[in-house]
């Protein structure tokens, strides 16, 4: 599905499968958004992480359209990756869903999507930004970045095999690193290629049991 043929909703709570608008005027929040190809096991530690540690009124899934950063394009679309995540947030009291990026029919830049946040929905600053250390590596090529930093406080997640030191860039932004999140190698392409493997460890250890079923109904990365 392309962004052109997407009916945006805004910012909602995904509950017992309805949408519903959610005001979070005032409110503290922080936003996790990603390409969730699939949403798997460690994007929902992150998520209960962020919501246990951190006194946060919501924890809001901003899932992107594409990564002006990376050449290829999401393998699921948008419709897809929308529907795992609600499969797997379903329940969740504290979490939102913000689909503004999955309506942009070009690249999404995370501060033109946070600034409309703020603009349109009125949450507290700064926002809470949830980043992996895989980000650091490139992160000063965001669009923005200077604006963007003083907008946000990063709570930045251990990812394998990428340093956690802080970068001199960032010295003087507001910079939470979540320690204490034990570290996990699942990764999203390899799910993908291990998803036609039928029994594949990889998977059942990696997705929520609901976002298996999902995708394997749907033959969502059937090679073609």
């Amino acid at each position: 599905m392309s962004a052109s043929s997407y009916k945006y909703k805004g910012l909602y709570a995904y509950r017992s499968g309805r949408k519903n608008t959610q005001d979070i005027r005032g409110k503290k929040v922080a936003v996790f958004g990603g390409t969730f190809d699939p949403i798997h096991k460690t994007h929902l530690a992150i998520i209960q992480y962020i919501v246990k540690q951190y006194a946060y009124d919501y924890l809001i899934v901003m899932p992107t359209q594409k990564n002006p950063l990376k050449t290829e394009a999401p393998c699921a679309d948008s419709r897809h990756r929308l529907m795992m995540i609600h499969k797997s947030i379903d329940g969740m009291e504290q979490v939102l869903v913000y689909d503004y990026e999955l309506a942009c029919q070009k690249s999404n830049y995370t501060y033109d999507s946070l600034r409309a946040l703020l603009k349109d929905h009125g949450p507290q600053r700064p926002l809470g930004l949830v980043l992996g250390t895989d980000n650091l590596e490139r992160l000063q090529e965001w669009r923005k970045i200077e604006a963007l930093l003083a907008m946000v406080e990063i709570l930045l997640i251990p990812r394998p095999k990428h340093a956690t030191k802080i970068p001199a860039f960032l010295e003087k932004a507001n910079v939470q690193l979540c320690s204490s999140f034990q570290k996990s190698s699942i990764n999203s392409t390899k799910i993908r290629n291990s998803v036609q493997k039928k029994g594949s460890r990889i998977v059942e250890n990696s997705l929520n049991h609901v976002v298996n079923e999902y995708l394997r109904k749907n033959q969502i990365y059937a090679r073609k």
